[in-house]
């Protein structure tokens, strides 16, 4: 469903098996922040600077697991919070890494390095973090990459049935209304657009 080529990319907040919401923006309204400060394309970002030879904990050796969901392919990226593991704040307190908090400080401290990671993998997997248990908290969690975010009026504009502000959460919208006994098979999203989702960003509220 999500090829680099075409500029699909996903990131899960917890590996979907059950009921999904998703937030879906055309590529024209779609921006990445970098810590200059200035809006970056993620095309601008696919060389992020990396140490020569360096894995992917050597950036957060203490602070999360990150490896791939399975061993012969690089789709998806599995970013996890280490057990115990806490993140000491530029103030000094300290937050649960597995924690809401801790999550949404990682995206915004970390937007270049995730979007570079996003257009290498095709797909984040962002799994065992606690807090992300309802549609606002997975709008805030979405917010915090997707910054600024783009107006909620500029939200999806496809074919399919959903269902939109789920749980109050305006920019949330439900992944299908298709009845469940119908298939639904492998897709790029709204390709049939001249202007099509570069970002799908998907959270489970039943998962395992």
């Amino acid at each position: 469903m999500f090829t680099n080529n075409q500029k699909a990319l996903a990131l899960p907040f917890v590996f979907v098996v059950g009921v999904l919401t998703s937030f879906f923006f055309p590529s024209s309204i779609l921006n990445f922040v970098s810590k200059e400060g200035r809006m970056a394309r993620p095309d601008d970002v696919i060389s992020a600077p990396r140490p020569s030879g360096a894995t992917y904990t050597d950036f957060f050796p203490t602070l999360l697991s990150i490896s791939t969901l399975y061993p012969d392919t690089s789709f998806p990226l599995v970013i996890s919070p280490l057990p115990e593991a806490m993140m000491t704040l530029e103030n000094g307190n300290s937050l649960p890494m597995k924690s809401k908090q801790a999550l949404l400080h990682l995206i915004k401290t970390n937007r270049k390095w995730i979007s570079s990671s996003l257009l290498q993998h095709g797909a984040l997997l962002f799994r065992g973090f606690s807090g992300i248990d309802s549609p606002k908290s997975f709008q805030d969690a979405a917010s915090a990459l997707l910054y600024p975010l783009p107006p909620f009026t500029k939200t999806y504009t496809g074919t399919s049935a959903r269902l939109k502000g789920i749980g109050g959460a305006q920019a949330v919208h439900t992944a299908s209304e298709i009845p469940s006994w119908q298939s639904i098979p492998a897709h790029l999203e709204m390709s049939f657009k001249k202007s099509f989702p570069p970002l799908i960003v998907f959270w489970a509220q039943v998962g395992f």
